[in-house]
């Protein structure tokens, strides 16, 4: 795929200083050269010069969907020579299998060493790869699905000039025989991060590596190779040579990032509040705008590089170096993914423009049990049910287990319950919530498939679910008090206000109503005009002559006006309540007249046989402001004197209140109006 012209020059500086072999160079240089990732800091500032022709590829079929990091994970890349700690390797292949890239010659050599440090051997596998350096986060393979979900690697012009690193993408599609793509955009792995949706970070340094297209043409090469739509380039806020992303920014899930923090009186402190605020300000594929967190990066001698970390399934390695900022830094990450095990790793060698995640690589599980769900989050509006859609792949292949898929939820931090989801079609199922009002509902998705692979979405589960909270229903127009009607502990009647909140009158010519469940009391003659800020007051009442078949109820009705706009206030009934309902109305008469009331009033009540009864007043807000009656009352009829006053002998001012009969297991309330 790639072909090689070399200068007799540049033959012998590879020769010198990039040789997997070459290890010879004094201390002084060694440094010089890992601190720049290059030869030296002049080259590295130089204008890079390709010095061999790559041959692009056709693009592979789409749909093209990029693998992210903190997907399920199949094995870790690290190449030695070593500039990692062999504990990484060991904590790792606890996780994972580790492969190592190496010369064949080299492997018994590694072996022993890796056995003197008790790593996992089972999970330790080897490829015979030639490298220039160690930096594999850089020049290793970028993994995706095509459009037959087949897996591919995305091969690109290593933005160094070390041939042998160049080739190592070619070189692991030949390993895990996966066919190769090669995109001509000149890029470095430490500068991009995707969160497998379709979105894709990095800094302007792939514009300055690219100079010869435009921003849009790179766009497109990254649409057409690897699926990104949303290809996001963010201002570098850290001040240095490198420009890699990874040395301030990194996802850690689909909808949240991990930014660094510099002091105030750093100068590049409104850099790197401007790089968090662009995500806090962008949505991300959730179609919300990112959860974004801080983690404090001293800088300068203080070794603070810690978003240059891995994640590997349910693992985070976080690069650490004794610093005071460290235990700081290990909690960040567990605040922001609990759930995780969160491991620091201690290297002398850290830097902050070089550390663990530049020195390591992660392979996708090929053959991976994925969800793709775009989740309810924070506030949802309500509605008669909550549907949950999601498409789950098999990438291996292999049928999915039909009653494995299911929805794991909670209601108000209550026991988790779970439900099957319904299959739709092709890669779709389905399921329905349901929630009222002020509830926090968190949920997880869980799938598993006949190659025995499991999965949930979000990936740690109960730990970290998707939360989302029902709020009111509302429209611009027409605001409904209460915004959802909840007949329960036998209220058989609400009242409900329609205020128009526009500057135009709103003209209301079609109330609903279901006359087999609920009705509205003295209904209002239509057409209404109402005018901005007037209100329209009518009392919805249970309808006390059908049974429910579900323990619940919840319909809407519907407001429509002279414009054909549709408007809707919810309305949820207990099953109970509709046979108590029933029962009232064949045992039970209870009215207050007259109703306004403006002095005096008498409450009327029917009881078919004796029983203790409490007639009890409140305002409009709720609070109990008297006891009209509270003793035992014989059968038959009754005519109960009331004279519009409180408990404390006081009249009442000019509103709405609240009488509430009890008796038994029986309960009604009645609304009065007090006018002068």
């Amino acid at each position: 795929m790639k072909v090689y012209y070399y200068l007799f020059i540049g033959l012998l500086t590879c020769s010198i200083f990039c040789s997997t072999d070459s290890y010879s160079q004094t201390k002084k240089d060694l440094n010089n050269w890992e601190r720049y990732h290059y030869l030296s800091k002049e080259e590295m500032k130089a204008p890079f010069k390709e010095t061999r022709a790559f041959t692009e590829t056709d693009p592979p079929t789409g749909p093209i969907r990029q693998c992210a990091e903190f997907e399920q994970m199949q094995g870790v890349l690290v190449r030695y020579p070593f500039r990692i700690p062999v504990e990484l390797v060991k904590q790792m292949a606890e996780v994972v299998p580790v492969t190592t890239l190496c010369r064949a010659y080299e492997i018994s050599s590694i072996t022993s060493t890796y056995q003197a440090a008790g790593v996992n051997m089972d999970n330790i596998e080897f490829a015979d790869i030639r490298t220039d350096s160690f930096w594999i986060r850089d020049y290793g393979p970028w993994f995706f699905f095509d459009g037959n979900r087949n897996p591919g690697i995305c091969n690109f012009p290593y933005n160094r000039p070390r041939p042998y690193d160049n080739d190592v993408p070619i070189a692991m599609g030949t390993h895990l025989n996966v066919p190769v793509y090669g995109m001509n955009v000149t890029q470095t792995g430490g500068n991009y991060m995707c969160d497998g949706y379709g979105k894709a970070a990095q800094t302007e340094l792939v514009w300055e590596e690219n100079s010869n297209k435009t921003h849009a043409q790179i766009a497109q090469k990254h649409l057409d190779y690897l699926g990104i739509s949303d290809h996001m380039i963010i201002d570098d806020p850290l001040g240095d040579y490198i420009k890699h992303i990874d040395c301030w920014g990194k996802f850690l899930d689909v909808d949240k990032v991990m930014i660094a923090e510099v002091a105030e009186s750093d100068s590049r402190y409104a850099a790197y509040e401007a790089a968090a605020n662009y995500f806090k300000t962008h949505n991300s594929s959730y179609g919300k705008p990112y959860e974004v967190y801080r983690v404090f990066t001293a800088g300068g001698q203080a070794i603070t590089a810690y978003t240059n970390s891995l994640i590997v399934n349910d693992h985070v390695f976080v690069p650490i170096s004794g610093n005071p900022n460290d235990n700081a830094a290990l909690l960040k990450y567990q605040e922001a993914m609990p759930g995780y095990t969160i491991q620091g790793i201690t290297y002398s060698s850290w830097m902050n423009t070089d550390a663990l995640h530049c020195r390591t690589r992660g392979i996708p599980d090929l053959g991976m049990l994925y969800i793709s769900h775009i989740p309810l989050q924070g506030e949802v509006k309500f509605a008669d049910n909550f549907s949950i859609n999601t498409d789950i792949i098999a990438y291996s292949g292999e049928d999915i287990y039909s009653d494995s898929v299911k929805i794991y939820y909670r209601i108000n931090d209550g026991a988790w319950m779970n439900k099957t989801m319904t299959y739709v079609s092709g890669d779709k199922y389905t399921t329905q919530l349901n929630a009222m009002v002020g509830d926090e509902v968190e949920y997880y998705l869980y799938a598993a498939d006949e190659s025995n692979r499991r999965i949930k979405s979000p990936y740690i589960g109960a730990s970290d679910p998707h939360v989302f909270t029902v709020v009111p229903y509302l429209t611009d127009i027409i605001n409904f008090t209460p915004s959802i009607s909840t007949f329960d502990k036998n209220q058989i009647s609400q009242d409900v206000t329609l205020t128009n909140n526009t500057s135009d009158p709103v003209i209301i010519n079609y109330i609903e109503e279901d006359q087999d469940y609920w009705k509205i009391k003295d209904r209002p003659k239509l057409p209404l005009r109402l005018d901005h800020n007037d209100k329209l007051q009518f009392t919805i009442e249970v309808n006390p002559y059908n049974e429910l078949r579900d323990d619940y109820l919840i319909d809407s009705i519907e407001f429509r006006t002279s414009t054909n706009n549709s408007f809707y206030s919810r309305l949820k009934i207990n099953k109970t309540v509709i046979s108590q309902a029933n029962d009232l109305m064949k045992e039970t008469n209870f009215s207050v007249y007259p109703n306004p009331v403006s002095k005096d009033a008498y409450i009327y009540l029917n009881i078919n046989q004796p029983q203790k009864v409490k007639l009890t007043l409140y305002d409009i807000s709720g609070r109990k402001i008297g006891i009209i009656v509270d003793k035992t009352l014989n059968s038959g009829d009754h005519k109960i004197y009331w004279n519009a006053t409180n408990s404390d002998g006081d009249h009442l001012p000019q509103g709405a209140y609240f009488i509430h009969f009890s008796s038994g297991k029986y309960e009604m309330t009645q609304k009065v109006l007090i006018v002068h």
